[in-house]
């Protein structure tokens, strides 16, 4: 039966850091990435960067990548909110892979508004899995990375005048 190394996590993420925790830390990152739930989540968004749809629409997605045998453990993500826990734990892992879930009902609209380029993503849609900058508006990114901070601040200002 397959047990998810998640859980591994914890107790090196709380022990001191030294040397052997270091290398002990990074091979349970290797382990966790090749889980099937997280090459799921790679999988969906491997043609567009971006995966749009609904929750249960998810879960089913990885569920079928997975396999009948895996998905049906406890240790398999079964909602949203368990995706976002295992996120939680393994986020060192989710930033090296580029690798982001966003619920459109949770994003403050200024945000959308301003940072996200997804038509299709809404509330019949609510689930957003993108790698990197991939959902990202391009202004958004040039300004973000501008050294003067005024272009962020009359989007924000902007974004905020529009959302009222």
């Amino acid at each position: 039966m397959w047990k998810s190394e998640i859980w591994e996590g914890l107790d090196l993420q709380v022990a001191p850091t030294c040397g052997q925790n270091s290398a002990k830390l990074a091979a349970w990152s290797e382990r966790v990435a090749q889980e099937p739930w997280i090459v799921g989540l790679r999988e969906l968004t491997e043609q567009k960067g971006r995966w749009i749809g609904t929750e249960a629409r998810l879960i089913r997605e990885l569920r079928k990548r997975a396999g009948e045998e895996v998905s049906t453990t406890g240790d398999f993500p079964s909602s949203l909110d368990h995706l976002y826990e295992y996120m939680a734990i393994a986020d060192e892992v989710f930033a090296k892979l580029e690798l982001s879930i966003e619920d459109y009902r949770e994003i403050p609209v200024e945000h959308f508004i301003y940072r996200f380029d997804v038509h299709e993503w809404g509330w019949d849609n609510p689930i957003l899995v993108h790698r990197g900058d991939s959902a990202l508006r391009k202004y958004y990114l040039r300004a973000w990375e501008h050294p003067d901070p005024l272009p962020l601040t009359l989007l924000l200002v902007v974004a905020k005048e529009r959302s009222g």
